[in-house]
């Protein structure tokens, strides 16, 4: 009822206004006023124009009838006024935000609204700022946690086959076997595979454009993976929003699986514990990627695109799009090719790391160089132009050797920690060979856009490190736990934690270089070591048989005294 009695308040006022002169044209009359706020109680429409003062005209002189007149609706206005908001010199405000001000408080209505919107920045900035500060010391805990091992335990989870490449969103896990089977499991939930797809499962594709077993291309991509340890089975695998399996098979293509959840229900065996079980239903095959040999698969979470690397030298990017409900009965999925790259020489590609954040996607070939793809919004706009490289790094791997044959197997982009003085220069490339050794390139950035700059990606000084020790193998995986930090496994059976920090060159110039330490390893691994992956809170990895290693960093209460060791105490420490 208040809005009303605004409404009828703004309408008196109106009135007030058509009394002070007699009625001319162009101008309402008092009953027509009131006719306006009779008709706005229906339609809203005439109440706004009820509110739209009329334009003002040249006075005229008033006879005494009129000031009578006159007087008298000021009286009746003010008993009015009085009667919805009391005296007039105090603010009332009204419903949707109205307010109705005397007119000796009229002058200071901007003052204060400045005042209190002064306030509100002022609070939301504060907010932001003590934000700010909770993340960068969580993240500094975290930095602290993982530099000194600080491990809450060590737990094994055990397939039905032999592990040959992972993928978690958590507390999912995603493996691919030996003999080509797919298996998810829960990390949280023990040693319990929930779902399994059997590599005889025919989809469609699976027998079109095949790739034989003896086929001259396949055979060498084999040897440029895995040297010689190939244990056979899945060449790569994604796991996408919890709900799609992507797995790259030795025939060529990319199968597609859907894992479905459905309630448990207890099927007399006691064992229902309340928790949903899953199913894992063969899709479909990718259709562009039939026939072609995939030899990489890597899910960018952020913007949600599908990178894939093929052994015919090609770097594809998938956006994906479609109802991901899984109780959905009949779901919807759709791959639109976003954008592709061709790499030098049409070499096998190894390795993909994108970093989004800088529009770079980093690639590491068999023809020993590593690729810097432009991966922009700006790129993904133009759908239909090609992919630009930006750049080509030619690592020295084969640095002090005549006869050796080596190149770059993996790659990752790290972020430099917090206390990186250079905003220009805070991101690097870390590169293992397939010979044991790591190299790292720090990245330039433009000042302006913050994406890698595109004349200079690698700055101006020649600031390419070697990083010591080396592996003694070749170097499968890398990843990065969170700013200053980075993994690395190898098929000598050890997966090592790094910290990276920015220095400034001693030559008496502002060049800043980074260097990179070797701070412990877990050891007991073997050389089927394949995949890696974190997410700053745990640290997951293949490379123990048919076993998945979860090395758990959360803070917790008993952090300091973790439950279980590395599973090798003797080679923890270097």
């Amino acid at each position: 009822m208040r809005i009303w009695a605004v409404a009828e308040l703004l309408a008196l006022i109106t009135v007030l206004w058509d009394c002070s002169s007699p009625p001319t044209a162009g101008r309402r009359t008092k009953s027509e006023s009131a006719a306006k706020l009779i008709g706005s109680r229906n339609h809203s429409s005439m109440l706004v124009q009820a509110f739209l003062p009329p334009l003002p005209v040249a006075p005229s002189p008033l006879s005494s009838a009129s000031l009578t007149a006159k007087s008298r609706t000021n009286s009746k206005a003010t008993s009015r006024m009085q009667q919805l908001f009391g005296k007039p010199q105090r603010r009332r405000r009204a419903a949707y935000g109205v307010s109705v001000w005397s007119s000796s408080s009229s002058d200071n209505s901007n003052s204060e609204q400045e005042e209190n919107n002064k306030d509100n920045d002022e609070w939301m900035m504060n907010e932001l700022i003590a934000r700010r500060g909770e993340l960068l010391r969580e993240e500094q805990e975290r930095y602290e946690r993982w530099a000194s091992c600080k491990l809450r335990q060590t737990s094994a989870l055990p397939f039905g086959d032999w592990v040959r490449r992972i993928d978690v969103n958590y507390p999912l896990v995603v493996a691919g076997s030996a003999t080509g089977n797919v298996f998810v499991a829960n990390l949280e939930g023990g040693s319990e595979v929930v779902a399994a797809s059997s590599s005889s499962a025919v989809q469609p594709g699976d027998t079109a454009n095949s790739i034989p077993p003896d086929d001259p291309l396949l055979q060498k991509t084999l040897r440029l993976l895995y040297g010689s340890y190939d244990g056979g089975g899945t060449l790569a695998i994604a796991l996408v929003r919890k709900t799609y399996v992507f797995d790259a098979t030795r025939t060529g293509g990319v199968r597609v699986h859907r894992l479905v959840s459905f309630a448990n229900t207890d099927d007399g065996d006691g064992n229902d514990d309340g928790a949903p079980k899953y199913a894992l239903e063969p899709q479909c095959n990718i259709p562009s990627l039939e026939g072609v040999l995939v030899t990489c698969l890597h899910w960018d979470n952020d913007e949600e695109y599908l990178w894939v690397g093929t052994a015919d030298g090609r770097v594809k990017a998938y956006a994906l799009s479609g109802d991901d409900d899984q109780n959905d009965y009949e779901p919807s999925l759709s791959l639109r090719l976003a954008k592709e790259w061709k790499i030098k020489d049409a070499a096998v590609v190894l390795s993909i790391a994108v970093e989004a954040e800088i529009g770079v996607a980093v690639v590491a070939t068999s023809g020993g160089t590593v690729e810097l793809l432009q991966c922009t919004e700006e790129d993904f706009d133009e759908p239909n132009s090609a992919g630009v490289v930006m750049a080509l790094l030619f690592p020295p791997f084969d640095s002090g050797r005549k006869s050796s044959i080596a190149f770059c197997r993996s790659v990752a982009v790290v972020k430099l920690g917090n206390d990186s003085s250079d905003d220009s220069n805070r991101h690097v490339i870390v590169m293992g060979a397939n010979d044991g050794s790591l190299f790292l390139q720090p990245l330039h950035l433009d000042e302006d856009t913050e994406m890698v700059h595109a004349k200079t990606p690698f700055g101006t000084a020649d600031n390419l490190a070697t990083l010591q020790p080396s592996h003694q193998g070749p170097v499968m995986c890398l990843a990065s736990p969170c700013p200053g930090l980075w993994v690395s496994g190898a098929q000598d059976g050890r997966v090592r934690v790094w910290r990276i920090e920015q220095q400034k060159s001693n030559n008496n110039t502002d060049e800043q270089y980074a260097e990179s330490e070797c701070l412990y390893e877990f050891g007991g691994y073997k050389v089927w070591v394949g995949s890696l992956w974190t997410d700053g809170t745990r640290l997951v990895s293949d490379g123990a048989d048919n076993t998945v290693i979860m090395h758990d960093f959360s803070s917790s209460s008993s952090a300091d005294s973790p439950t279980t060791s590395a599973p090798d105490e003797e080679e923890e420490n270097l």
